[in-house]
């Protein structure tokens, strides 16, 4: 749920706050079979439960008609438990699984954003922005003898620059923008292996580059 206030003033200021509320809870079963596929080996259920909650707000301010700033934040507080009820062999073993069978993680973080705007002529608009983002901890499901996995909090710092026109008498519209982003500590999925398992792992740095063009 997100209730949010937006303001129409006069003047060069605008801005709007608000709150998000999130609640969920998932059970999951999952199979796990020998390296023909055909019979079935263990049991596994897990259960996560998550809620989160988070205040933020913006400003808008035009210094001129041509010329218009924009910044947000944002505080996000997220709370995950993530348990295994039931894992066992296909003929009702438990399974001998390393460490606790219920795992909890906790995080905070405190994310923004700014975005200038141009306006250098009647149809054109040139841009900047510089934004972070933010990835609560994830649980990975035991497999085979291997423990609940918990990963680390995922960070993005993402900077972008680009303009958008409107042409033949805004019958046309074109946008085009480079781009950049280093995401610390980026939670990825790894398959196989030599003990043919799904582990959960941070990667230490995930760096992108590229640009859009778009014509419409």
């Amino acid at each position: 749920q997100e209730l949010r206030a937006v303001s129409r003033l006069d003047g060069p200021l605008q801005g709007q706050a608000g709150i998000f509320l999130f609640d969920e809870n998932v059970k999951a079963v999952g199979n796990d079979y020998d390296i023909t596929g055909a019979t079935l080996t263990d049991t596994t259920i897990s259960r996560q439960k998550n809620n989160a909650e988070a205040v933020f707000g913006s400003l808008e301010y035009t210094f001129m008609p041509q010329l218009k700033v924009r910044a947000g934040v944002r505080y996000t507080n997220d709370h995950k438990v993530f348990d295994v009820p039931y894992a066992k062999t296909a003929d009702g073993t438990p399974l001998p699984l390393s460490g606790p069978l219920s795992k909890s993680a906790n995080a905070s973080n405190v994310s923004w954003d700014i975005s200038p705007s141009w306006q250098v002529q009647p149809d054109t608009n040139v841009y900047v922005r510089v934004a972070t983002g933010f990835r609560a901890p994830s649980f990975g499901a035991p497999t085979g003898t291997q423990a609940i996995q918990v990963a680390q909090s995922e960070k993005n710092t993402s900077y972008e620059a680009g303009f958008k026109s409107e042409l033949f008498e805004r019958r046309a519209s074109v946008a085009f923008d480079v781009f950049y982003y280093d995401v610390q500590h980026q939670q990825l999925t790894a398959v196989g292996g030599s003990s043919n398992q799904t582990a959960l792992i941070n990667a230490a740095h995930t760096k992108g580059k590229g640009a859009e063009l778009d014509f419409e």
